[in-house]
């Protein structure tokens, strides 16, 4: 039996990458593989990371974006589901718009372990 294992980046690290920067390499289990300007790889699944202002706002982007909460991971801080990891840095973007959004970034996956 063969257990998949994601290792997920701090999400701290990479609040100040810019995505529109990222080079699309490859496709595995779901998650979007790119190489950014300094070639470094990272995997992009269909989480993102969200920092608002209070409670309602992320229940208007809930609404408005068809996102899932997956939970809450820090005050006013949120892990969100999109449809599909091939939205994943379009709603990125999309969200930065926002006022009241503090930030937001994908839920960086570093690396793909097989057991």
């Amino acid at each position: 039996m063969r257990i998949l294992v994601l290792i997920f980046l701090s999400a701290t690290f990479f609040v100040s990458l810019a995505v529109d920067n990222l080079h699309f390499l490859y496709e595995e289990k779901n998650i979007a593989f790119y190489e950014d300007q300094n070639g470094f790889v990272l995997g992009i699944s269909d989480e993102i990371i969200v920092k608002v202002e209070n409670q309602k706002n992320i229940e208007f982007l809930q609404e408005r974006f068809e996102l899932k909460k997956i939970g809450q991971i820090a005050p006013n801080t949120y892990l969100l589901q999109t449809r599909s990891f091939i939205h994943t840095i379009e709603m990125v973007q999309l969200l930065k718009e926002y006022d009241y959004i503090e930030y937001v970034q994908p839920n960086f996956v570093k690396k793909i372990i097989y057991r």
